[in-house]
């Protein structure tokens, strides 16, 4: 079976947030040992950010990584464990609010591919990028 990293790589929908990763220097925690669930936005997800975005980001690597580590969460969470969750800690810090619905919800985000599996983890394709409530 191919590493998170791999699928994505595999994966037309999440060229932009496997774009970015690379530009924040995230890729190697995706192909190591540790399990990681990967909420990852479609290119879709990322061009309905307002213009400009995603070229502010990669000028600010810091920024950058804060954000793809806020779709990125410890342990391999399949989609039948979100609906016995409320939150789940994101790499990045904050937490994710969960809402089991059908399909569930992450956040603004609705899980639209989920459980996407990888030898390392799980990937849930998102119709949103997800940001941390302030």
């Amino acid at each position: 079976m191919p590493s998170l990293l791999q699928t994505l790589e595999a994966d037309v929908r999440f060229r932009t947030m496997l774009a970015l990763l690379k530009d924040a220097d995230l890729v190697d925690m995706l192909s190591g040992d540790e399990a990681l669930t990967v909420f990852a936005p479609s290119d879709e997800a990322f061009d309905k950010l307002p213009e400009g975005t995603i070229a502010t980001l990669v000028q600010q690597p810091q920024d950058l990584q804060a954000l793809l580590k806020y779709h990125l969460v410890e342990g391999d969470v399949r989609v039948a464990q979100l609906n016995d969750t409320a939150t789940l800690t994101s790499l990045a810090g904050p937490t994710l609010e969960l809402e089991p619905s059908d399909p569930p919800r992450v956040g603004r985000a609705t899980i639209l591919n989920p459980d996407i599996l990888a030898e390392n983890g799980v990937i849930h394709g998102l119709d949103y990028v997800l940001t941390p409530v302030s």
